[in-house]
């Protein structure tokens, strides 16, 4: 098999367009998208009461940065990517002009509905730039930005819509690349790769491909002696902002935590909150699946035409597609089956852009894709003799197959991307711990009759109702400043939520392990501590003594109990002699 980049003079000119006019389309899709995604956001968090953990966690990150006894950028902490929260830090003093955009998280929530807006416009103009009609193109981008794992990823909070705007804008530009070689394309396609690894780690896996397929096609392209060096080049210009951000993040762990893998190696790393969490059940291979067809029920088969026609037809357009988003997906399919994440759609929701684009690159005009008609003619082939009759002289004036094919494509991508709606929708509601998925966070009880989350076991939505009023008690109690010790991983709702955050000593403040270690010694006169079920057995305090929720460690004697129906019940310890 041999990849070739595209001549230039078989490429045909561009679907003429008025700048002016594609602007206003750019900015007209944005617009809708933007409002309808702020407005699931707004449902979601303020109806729904729908925060989800990593993502107000994420925001009580970067509200420690700033607003914590100890302030200083290390305390960002290593347990996720930087940066989303990089992203934040400017626009989190303005909880005090409305304290729900820290509290609820909802600065978090803005920006992904921002970034998958962009992420849709991203989609439209990678379309519009392979010859799409302008009728065609929208009807594909509208069946991505109301596709359900969209439409809930772009209101939720959570690092996917970052990630798939990066994902798309490498794509994007690295088909431009693959036309013109246009330098300024494979600059911002190794940038937004670079951002990708900093926003969700396993994009490096898009980076790879990206590289090892400009390699290939430019090692092919070239003639001569220079073949390989030019090749080398091209890989290390596409590589370099990927390498270089990740060995910048990795040596910044390394510096400061003693490990370059912090986010997994640290006490509360994937690793141990997977085994503390009791997920997932067995079978998970054949979940996984499940839930990748039922996100996207063409994919299956859209990745069959795709490999087919980039062996026969050395399609680059399509291999672009696939050797960018198709590694994260595999990637995270096989992480998903050997519970190396938790089990959620989520973390395979890059199928849905990755349906959409080949969608979109199938039905390019013919003048942009010549060579995939073969295999799409002998496809239909195969349906053209029971409908001869019925089409009649128009199958006869045009060769038949390519008629069938040109009627019968459009339709059949439409209709299969349409029903991923139901399908998506039907596998998020019926998500929870009997059937091995989680983290769409129980929609259906969190929306029921009252307009309030239901108490289930849901872990997002009923502790930090209760965590909202153990912040609410401690405020009332008008500690001094550094007396009220509390790890923040299990606490970030209770310090996002107060407001005396110079009150807490947390676990990323830099006298955290001396305080804990000699409470008294250090001035505290509060400890605060969960009760040690699943995750909140890896919080430091009942790490470091293990029977201080239950009996105070022998250190402390309790002041109040904070009960939940489901969660983490907090107590309220005195430190004795303080």
């Amino acid at each position: 098999m041999q990849l070739t980049r595209p001549s230039l003079r078989a490429e045909p000119a561009p679907q003429r367009i008025s700048a002016l006019g594609f602007v206003r389309e750019g900015r007209i899709v944005f617009a809708v998208c933007l409002a309808a995604y702020l407005a699931a956001a707004v449902a979601l968090v303020f109806r729904g009461n729908v925060v989800l953990g990593d993502a107000l966690a994420r925001v009580e990150n970067v509200d420690r940065v700033l607003f914590s006894r100890d302030p200083h950028l290390a305390a960002l902490g290593f347990n996720y990517p930087p940066f989303p929260q990089l992203l934040y830090l400017p626009f989190v003093p303005l909880k005090y002009l409305w304290p729900p955009f820290v509290q609820s998280g909802f600065v978090g929530n803005a920006f992904s509905a921002f970034f998958m807006a962009g992420a849709a416009v991203q989609v439209l103009k990678l379309f519009e730039e392979a010859g799409l009609r302008r009728p065609t193109r929208l009807v594909l981008v509208a069946t991505f930005a109301v596709q359900p794992m969209i439409l809930y990823s772009a209101g939720n909070g959570m690092t996917e819509a970052c990630a798939l705007f990066f994902l798309l804008v490498a794509v994007r530009h690295f088909n431009i690349w693959l036309r013109s070689s246009d330098l300024k394309a494979q600059v911002i396609t190794g940038a937004a790769l670079g951002c990708a690894f900093l926003t969700r780690y396993e994009l490096a896996f898009a980076g790879a491909g990206v590289v090892a397929l400009a390699a290939l096609v430019t090692f092919r392209h070239e003639r001569g002696q220079h073949r390989l060096s030019a090749a080398a080049s091209d890989a290390v210009i596409f590589g370099a902002p990927l390498f270089l951000c990740t060995t910048g993040w990795l040596t910044a762990n390394w510096a400061i935590t003693g490990s370059p893998f912090a986010e997994v190696s640290n006490a509360y790393g994937t690793a141990q909150l997977l085994h503390s969490s009791g997920f997932p059940p067995s079978g998970l291979a054949l979940t996984g699946l499940v839930a990748i067809t039922a996100m996207e029920p063409l994919l299956p088969l859209l990745l069959l035409i795709g490999a087919i026609l980039v062996a026969t037809h050395r399609d680059v357009r399509v291999a672009s597609v696939m050797a960018t988003l198709g590694p994260v997906l595999l990637f995270m399919y096989w992480a998903f089956s050997t519970k190396h994440v938790l089990p959620s759609l989520r973390y395979m929701v890059v199928a849905v852009p990755l349906a959409t684009l080949l969608c979109g690159l199938l039905l390019a005009p013919p003048e942009v894709a010549q060579a995939r008609l073969g295999t799409i003619e002998r496809t239909a082939t195969i349906l053209w003799l029971p409908t001869r009759r019925r089409f009649g002289g128009r199958l006869r004036r045009r060769r038949p197959a390519r008629a069938l094919a040109s009627l019968l494509l459009p339709g059949f991508i439409t209709l299969g991307l349409l029903a991923a709606i139901p399908t998506t929708a039907a596998a998020m509601w019926t998500e929870g711990r009997d059937n091995g998925l989680l983290s769409v966070f129980q929609l259906r009880d969190a929306f029921n009759r009252e307009g309030t989350a239901a108490l289930t076991w849901n872990p997002a939505v009923v502790p930090l109702q209760s965590d909202r009023a153990v912040a609410t008690y401690l405020d009332a109690l008008d500690l001094p400043r550094g007396s009220l010790l509390v790890d923040d991983f299990a606490g970030f709702a209770i310090f996002a939520d107060s407001n005396r955050p110079e009150q807490f000593v947390i676990a990323s403040d830099r006298d955290f392990q001396a305080a804990l270690a000699d409470p008294l010694g250090a001035g505290i006169e509060y400890i605060l501590v969960p009760r040690p079920v699943d995750v909140f057995a890896l919080e430091a305090v009942n790490r470091t003594y293990p029977d201080f929720y239950q009996s105070g460690g022998g250190i402390a004697h309790l002041v109040k109990k904070f009960s939940d129906i489901d969660g983490p019940s907090w107590r309220l310890y005195r430190v004795d002699g303080s």
